[in-house]
């Protein structure tokens, strides 16, 4: 179902880095990168990242795994293609 909306879903492990164990078809139209690269290297999601936001967004997914809690909006949503980061984004732990 998830694969015919149009948004990109993923699922990742709570390690550091973190482990991408699905990701919807979407992802490649979004970033350029093909679902494949996505789930076979565990670092393409820090290095897709706006280097601004790399630093901040990886103290903050290291906060959400300590404190139990998700990252809410986990992945910047800017569309960028294959030679550029994805844009900033606020990524927070859910304090719930």
């Amino acid at each position: 179902m998830v694969e015919h909306l149009p948004a990109t879903f993923f699922v990742v492990t709570n390690d550091v880095p973190p482990t991408m164990l699905y990701v919807s078809g979407q992802i490649e139209q979004l970033t350029g990168h093909r679902r494949e690269d996505w789930l076979s290297d565990p670092q393409l999601w820090m290095r897709s990242l706006h280097p601004a936001d790399r630093e901040r967004i990886d103290d903050r997914w290291r906060a959400s795994i300590h404190v139990g809690a998700p990252l809410r909006r986990g992945v910047p949503s800017a569309p960028a293609g294959r030679s550029a980061s994805l844009g900033p984004r606020h990524d927070e732990p859910d304090a719930r």
